[in-house]
C-alpha cells in the first residue's frame, strides 16, 4: 500500500522502518546516559554533561541538511534513471562532510586549550 501525499508516494512499511530506527537510537542514548549517570554520580556526572557542552555546539555545524538530502533525493534519483547523477550526488554528499567534519574538528582542537583552562 503506497499513500500519496502532495504528489509523492509515501510507503507505510518504510517510514516505520526508519521511524523505528530512530526510536530504537533513542533509547539506546537514553540507556547508555542512565548507565553513565549511575556510575560517576550527581557530582561527576555534572561534569561530564558540563564537557558535553561545546563539541555538541560545534556537531551543530557538521550536517547542514546534508543526511536528509541523502535520504530523499536517491529514491527520486533512481526512479528517474539519473544513477550517474546519483553517484556524483553521493560523492559530493561525502566530500562536503568530510571537508566540514575535519574543519569542526580543527577548530574544536584549537580551542580546547582555552576551553579546558581553570582560572
Amino acid at each position: 500500500m503506497q499513500v500519496q501525499t502532495l504528489g509523492r508516494l509515501v510507503s507505510p512499511g518504510r517510514t516505520f522502518l526508519v521511524l523505528s530506527g530512530q526510536t530504537l537510537a533513542t533509547l539506546i542514548a537514553a540507556a547508555g546516559s542512565i548507565v553513565i549517570a549511575r556510575l560517576l554520580g550527581p557530582d561527576l556526572y555534572g561534569v561530564y554533561s558540563l564537557s558535553l557542552v561545546f563539541p555538541s555546539f560545534l556537531m551543530l555545524f557538521t550536517d547542514f541538511g546534508i543526511s536528509p538530502a541523502l535520504t530523499s533525493f536517491p529514491a527520486k534519483l533512481k526512479k528517474e534513471g539519473s544513477e550517474g547523477r546519483l553517484a556524483s550526488m553521493i560523492r559530493h554528499a561525502y566530500a562536503f562532510e568530510v571537508l566540514t567534519s575535519t574543519t569542526v574538528l580543527f577548530i574544536g582542537l584549537a580551542l580546547s586549550d582555552v576551553l579546558s583552562a581553570t582560572s
